[in-house]
């Protein structure tokens, strides 16, 4: 199912207030975090705040994966700490304004940036140079990846219990990865049959829906699943 999610981690950049913005784009992101954190100390239960500094630490994040410069070690550290910060914001965001969908949704997208790069070390091992240490190296990068996107999920069921039959494609593409991964295939089939009723001809929804009915063994819809697919094929 994770290999068929081709649209798992969008690359999303998000922006903050004007002001904080242009720090960032001058690359004074010390700037622009303390400008935060001084407007926090005055006025630590603004929602908007923490939702800015989420959207700070996030966009850190991306510029972190995207330094080929740093060491493999030091920059897992680093990306950990970052988009942690970027979640916990998310989360006191939505605390202290429990509507904010956006919110929500970003911080959705958060919990995928920290999986991330475990899913990709794992993707990338050389089977030949590791051996017999492959399989257990590749579970490791898998669990670790799990970990950090296991709470995603329940944030995940909210958005959609949030929004509803109005929940748009482009917010299913951003969440039914989670439950691909997680192996939810409850959840990854309720939320892709909506869309699939909208529009039935998107090959990708239609093969990890097949895939998580054959996860349930549900044999009888994922044969349906897979004549849609040849129909289209």
């Amino acid at each position: 199912l994770i290999n068929k999610a081709k649209s798992l981690f969008p690359e999303n950049n998000y922006y903050p207030s004007v002001e904080i913005n242009i720090a960032m784009r001058l690359d004074r992101v010390d700037e622009a975090r303390m400008k935060i954190d001084d407007r926090l100390s005055q006025d630590p239960n603004n929602p908007n705040l923490h939702f800015n500094r989420a959207v700070l630490y996030y966009n850190l994040g991306l510029a972190i994966t995207e330094n080929i410069n740093l060491d493999q070690n030091d920059k897992l550290d680093s990306l950990d700490n970052v988009f942690k910060t970027s979640i916990e914001s998310y989360k006191t965001s939505l605390q202290l304004e429990p509507t904010n969908d956006r919110a929500l949704l970003y911080l959705l997208d958060a919990y995928k940036a920290n999986a991330k790069p475990y899913y990709d070390l794992e993707r990338n091992l050389d089977f030949l140079a590791l051996k017999n240490k492959y399989q257990s190296e590749s579970d490791r990068l898998k669990n670790e990846g799990n970990i950090r996107i296991s709470d995603a999920k329940d944030y995940a069921i909210s958005y959609i219990e949030m929004k509803g039959e109005e929940i748009s494609n482009e917010d299913i593409a951003t969440i039914y990865p989670i439950f691909s991964i997680l192996n939810d295939y409850d959840n990854l089939i309720n939320i892709l049959n909506i869309s699939i009723t909208r529009d039935n001809t998107n090959l990708e929804y239609l093969e990890v829906l097949r895939s998580a009915y054959m996860g349930k063994k549900d044999y009888e819809n994922a044969e349906k699943i897979y004549q849609m697919i040849i129909n289209f094929e």
